[in-house]
């Protein structure tokens, strides 16, 4: 009887284990969702045409702060935050109350980015023209005070700074504008097809995206040329990156890209909607949240991964132990075996010849088992690539061909 407890222990530990992976739909809201911000894994603002609200409980639940449409959010903690659009607004009771910003009267504000505790820049610009305008407020969004502004620039929609000093700002029009003075001397950069966001991890590496299949990368800080990168599917709305490696795209028909090596490689993330997307948050490495069309919320607890894992035997194996995938080579997916001792948290990880991470397959805690991982090649060329099983203690690395 004790033995029969334990099987079926592990079995529903696995199937809740499983259940947890990817992006996992939350309760929708209605319009467009453009913008998210969270303070915490719990706590976060949500902004579209229908309005502002407010979740305390990872998204579950969501409460309408205000009824006038919204475009970008940003809360300096869980009290102080400011939010765009036709009719600004700043709260400092996290949401209960809201004043009208009137400083930005004549014009939309679309993006807003903190660099401290009291410091935040917003972008916009006139409806309906070419004219573009960056703010700046050193009071924690109480008062504004125009910091640049272009007749010709276009209508800005994404603004980002890094540090006291170093932002950029991206326009409608195509324009990419670098600031190394907080935004009181800023200069065209560069010019492409229209871009949506604009990314960056330090004062030199960063990412734009725009209404094509191709994303742009600087190392230069933006100051010189911008190297393209093939997206797997056309358009990115949205854009977020950890570090110099790992990022992630959303945009069109519910497509969620990733790439793992700076841009070089992406492929495609499970996703459970076919909605236009066009917000990203992370609250951390783990926790993400996205947005979009026809109030879809989407939520990760364990990072987005990809795993199309399956457990293959009740058999409970003696060791850890990778297999080789089957078939192999292979055109375009193979299947990788493993099989794991005891209770251990375990990932599962593919690399190109030259040592760069092209994939993640698996990231989360697995019960002992036997268990076989499906992997979708369909987005790297034809090469030899190495698969490595990390299991506490244990590694195991072998290698696979893919040949198209």
């Amino acid at each position: 009887m004790k033995t029969l407890f334990s099987f079926l222990c592990i079995i529903i530990i696995n199937i809740f284990s499983l259940s947890q992976s990817n992006w996992n739909l939350l309760p929708s809201l209605t319009g467009s969702l453009y913008g998210l911000h969270f303070v915490s894994n719990q706590t976060g603002w949500v902004v579209g045409t229908t309005g502002v609200y407010k979740t305390t409980n990872g998204g579950l639940n969501w409460a309408q702060q205000s009824s006038d449409s919204a475009r970008g959010v940003c809360f300096i903690n869980g009290n102080t935050g400011v939010i765009g659009g036709h009719n600004p607004k700043r709260t400092s009771d996290g949401g209960a109350s809201w004043i009208n910003l009137s400083r930005f009267a004549d014009t939309i504000v679309y993006d807003i980015s903190k660099t401290d505790s009291t410091i935040l820049l917003a972008c916009g610009g006139r409806t309906g023209t070419s004219y573009g305008v960056i703010w700046r407020s050193i009071d924690a969004g109480l008062n504004w005070s125009r910091v640049y502004h272009y007749s010709n620039a276009g209508n800005y929609l994404s603004v980002q700074f890094i540090n006291y000093n170093t932002g950029w700002a991206t326009t409608h029009t195509g324009g990419i504008y670098r600031t190394t003075n907080g935004g009181q001397g800023s200069i065209m950069t560069w010019a492409l097809p229209a871009n949506y966001d604009i990314w960056f991890v330090d004062e030199n590496t960063g990412w734009v995206t725009n209404n094509t299949s191709v994303i742009r990368k600087s190392t230069s800080g933006g100051a010189l040329s911008w190297t393209q990168q093939v997206l797997p599917y056309v358009g990115g709305y949205a854009l977020h990156f950890f570090n110099s490696s790992d990022g992630r795209i959303v945009g069109p028909d519910g497509k969620i890209m990733r790439t793992l090596n700076g841009g070089n490689n992406w492929f495609m993330e499970t996703s459970p909607t076919t909605q236009h997307l066009y917000g990203i948050f992370f609250t951390g490495s783990d926790t993400g949240y996205i947005c979009g069309n026809n109030g879809v919320l989407l939520k990760t607890v364990n990072g987005g991964q990809v795993t199309n894992i399956n457990p293959v035997s009740n058999e409970i194996p003696g060791e850890f132990s990778l297999m080789q995938n089957y078939p192999n080579p292979f055109n375009p997916s193979t299947n990788i075996g493993f099989q794991i001792a005891d209770l251990r948290f375990v990932s599962l990880t593919v690399f190109d010849a030259a040592g760069n991470q092209v994939a993640v397959l698996l990231k989360e805690e697995l019960s002992p088992g036997i268990y076989d991982v499906h992997f979708d090649g369909s987005s790297l060329a034809s090469g030899i690539y190495f698969y490595t099983l990390n299991a506490g203690e244990f590694s195991q690395t072998r290698r696979m061909i893919l040949i198209k």
